[in-house]
């Protein structure tokens, strides 16, 4: 049999490389199921397994983000290292830090600098001369899931004044900011370049690469590394300025918000839909904002008000909610009516991250999967209620530590958890009000553990323990630290298999 050449991962990178091969690559590997069996202009998509049955004289591994775990993952298969070649990876990276800038520049429609070379010449020069160190890093600005846990994990770096850490606006591939007024923010606690430095910055990478240190490129890359935080809540470390101030309170005069209220946001497609113009095999995280209803009407009865957060093209009509989410919703007052509110409420979405800039607790419910909180920080009122994994073949409801392993093979996948086998059930409302209901206790300082919660919070950091252990010991990517937050007391009593 000759020796056959293949490209791990069916994706933009990969494709590239296909097309300007000028050799023959017999198919495309890939982990994403709903792939397999399919063929790019010509070329079948396989699983990784096929690749055992095959003749391989290469393996070009194509997924940028994902390169490392896939290495890890052909390892432990037994392929050969010799033969797995990240030849795709390492041309990616060459040319990432002008498309770091070039994706930058398009999103914002910057105009050349090519004029400017002697101003950005003398600009260098005074930097060199008050810094004895350049860095540079790679900063995602794509998503507040990954923007927020990474800027707490930089906050946390050491610092040397003469060293000049320079934080470089990475989109990815979607070319979009999360969010302006955040990146805003950001600045007052990191040096990132504003649009019109970028050019500056790409001379500095052209003309002078040699005096800047790179190594540190990659290094938030990977949250599996961050740590969480526990911090001190209602502790805003921002300043907002005075005429930002005075336009969030007319909104909120305007939209009759009182200085006593809670966010609440339920995760659905919509938001992917409007805001990053695509779909994503993440459903299984999504919600229905249907299911706070007790918990709106609960919070009303405590004189509370409640807030709608996120971006929803369909009003919601509720007598005790401000449904701010479907009316002219915009970046500042996200961050705004993140940093005032007593309690933020939510399905795993990175727009509930705001309210952890701020030290506001946070109680996620529909909680999944239980790992991919590296790097966030939390107070002590912070809970969490998970969704229920349903074994359909087994028929049972999974413990936590069965839970954690579907997690791991899961791989934040859809597809991935019914070719399991696994159903995975949202909380109920009756199991989200007495989520609340603990929650504003805690908050309020009212609530009191019973012999039951004590002994149920032992057994559970036990678990919390083995999972962090299991996080370490992973070589996924996507297995960075379990949520750090406190399991609802009243969850677990009514559940103790999970306990299990």
């Amino acid at each position: 049999m000759n020796e056959q050449y293949v490209i791990f991962g069916a994706g933009y990178y990969g494709i590239q490389f296909f097309m300007a091969a000028n050799f023959h690559i017999s198919a495309f590997v890939d982990n994403n199921p709903e792939l397999q069996g399919k063929s790019i202009l010509g070329v079948p998509i396989v699983s990784p397994e096929e690749i055992l049955k095959m003749n391989i004289r290469k393996i070009y591994v194509s997924s940028y983000y994902k390169y490392d775990e896939i290495v890890v993952q052909l390892l432990q298969m037994g392929v050969d290292k010799d033969i797995i070649s990240l030849e795709i990876i390492e041309k990616e990276k060459k040319t990432r830090l002008i498309g770091i800038r070039g994706n930058m520049l398009s999103y914002l429609s910057i105009t050349d600098g090519e004029n400017k070379h002697l101003e950005y010449e003398e600009k260098w020069k005074t930097i060199k001369n008050r810094y004895n160190e350049i860095q540079l890093f790679n900063l995602y600005v794509d998503a507040i899931g990954e923007l927020i846990p990474r800027l707490f994990s930089i906050m946390r770096e050491s610092k040397a004044p003469d060293v000049l850490k320079v934080f470089l606006p990475d989109m990815q591939d979607i070319v979009r900011v999360c969010n302006k007024e955040l990146l805003e923010l950001v600045r007052q606690i990191i040096y990132v370049p504003q649009a019109e430095e970028i050019l500056f910055w790409d001379y500095v990478l052209r003309n002078h690469r040699e005096e800047i240190h790179l190594e540190c490129l990659e290094k938030f890359r990977n949250r599996k590394s961050f740590n969480p935080y526990k911090v001190q809540a209602y502790i805003n470390p921002f300043s907002f300025k005075k005429d930002r101030i005075y336009e969030a309170e007319s909104v909120c005069k305007n939209m009759k918000i009182c200085c006593n209220y809670v966010c609440m946001a339920a995760r659905s497609i919509g938001y992917n839909k409007k805001e990053v113009f695509h779909e994503s095999d993440f459903s299984f995280r999504n919600s229905n904002f249907e299911d706070y209803n007790l918990s709106i009407n609960y919070l009303n009865e405590m004189s509370v008000q409640t807030i709608r957060m996120g971006r929803e093209d369909k009003e919601y009509n509720h007598d005790n909610l401000v449904d701010y989410a479907s009316k002219n919703p915009n970046e500042w007052m996200d961050i705004y009516l993140a940093s005032r509110a007593k309690g933020f409420v939510s399905g795993p979405s990175g727009i509930a991250l705001l309210a952890s800039l701020f030290g506001i607790p946070l109680l996620f419910v529909n909680f999944v999967p239980l790992f991919g909180q590296g790097g966030i920080q939390y107070t002590e009122y912070d809970l969490y209620i998970p969704k229920k994994y349903y074994d359909i073949n087994n028929n049972k409801y999974l413990s936590l530590r069965e839970m954690v392993q579907v997690d791991e093979k899961a791989a934040m996948s859809d597809s991935h958890y019914s070719a399991m086998g696994i159903r995975i059930e949202n909380n109920t409302p009756e199991e989200i009000l007495d989520a609340v209901k603990e929650f504003m206790s805690r908050i309020d300082g009212t609530w009191v553990d019973n012999l039951q919660d004590k002994e149920n919070y032992s057994k559970y950091l036990k678990i919390y323990k083995e999972m962090q252990e299991r996080s370490r010991r992973s070589n996924m990517l996507y297995m960075h630290s379990p949520i750090p937050f406190r399991l609802s007391a009243i969850y677990l009593r009514k559940n103790e298999y999970l306990l299990d």
